[in-house]
């Protein structure tokens, strides 16, 4: 007799990086495989390693049953801290062969973490500014020389996108486009 097998999604294990990503891919296997929160305690730390794995062992008993809680408390003790986020959010650039939609993901969810009671116009300004700062150096001079770094009507922005630089323009102009709508 065969015995049927079951593929079970799970998520690389977590030692470091973005806590509050690695669980909505772990939620996201555990919708996947039909895990109850009960289930998805007890699987939790087998996914857990190094720092992640002593933050969650330093969890109370109570906490560590409860997955939300668990969830919770981790997700906040392996956040840096807001100005660690900002300076990266600052320092982050365009890397070689990532796509533009991947970059302003990245820069989005660096600002939303590091000043979430930001104003949504603030945010905004802030994300374009640092969209085109963290372009390659010709690109983003010459947008800042023709003020693309402002929110402004589509049109202007449009404008500053007829240069040189043929190969970025059109993902370019429709990044900003979508950042400015």
């Amino acid at each position: 007799m065969a015995v049927a097998s079951v593929a079970i999604s799970v998520p690389k294990p977590f030692s470091s990086g973005d806590a509050a990503e690695w669980f909505q891919r772990f939620d996201i296997c555990s919708v996947a495989n039909d895990w109850k929160d009960e289930v998805k305690a007890v699987k939790l730390p087998t996914l857990l390693e190094g720092e992640t794995l002593a933050a969650w062992l330093d969890l109370g008993e109570d906490e560590r049953k409860e997955y939300k809680t668990a969830r919770k408390l981790l997700v906040e003790s392996l956040m840096p801290i807001g100005f660690t986020l900002l300076d990266k959010f600052h320092n982050r650039r365009l890397l070689p062969g990532e796509s533009l939609s991947l970059f302003s993901h990245e820069l989005k969810k660096l600002l939303e973490h590091a000043m979430p009671e930001m104003d949504h116009k603030a945010c905004d300004q802030l994300l374009l500014h640092q969209f085109v700062a963290g372009l390659p150096v010709h690109i983003s001079k010459q947008l800042r020389a023709v003020g693309a770094t402002m929110v402004s009507p589509v049109s202007s922005l449009l404008v500053a996108l007829c240069l040189d630089s043929q190969d970025l323009v059109s993902p370019v102009s429709s990044h900003l486009v979508a950042l400015c709508l």
